[in-house]
């Protein structure tokens, strides 16, 4: 994920795992959201 990179390469030292964490946390709750909204 070339984007994933991009993201780690303006976060501070000791933050990656924050920005991981979002970023992940982020998708899931897209995915979740757009399940419910399918199921419509």
């Amino acid at each position: 994920m070339p984007y994933l990179e991009i993201i780690l390469r303006h976060v501070p030292e000791g933050f990656e795992f924050l920005a991981v964490f979002a970023t992940v946390v982020g998708s899931l709750s897209l995915l979740v959201l757009l399940g419910k909204w399918w199921e419509r």
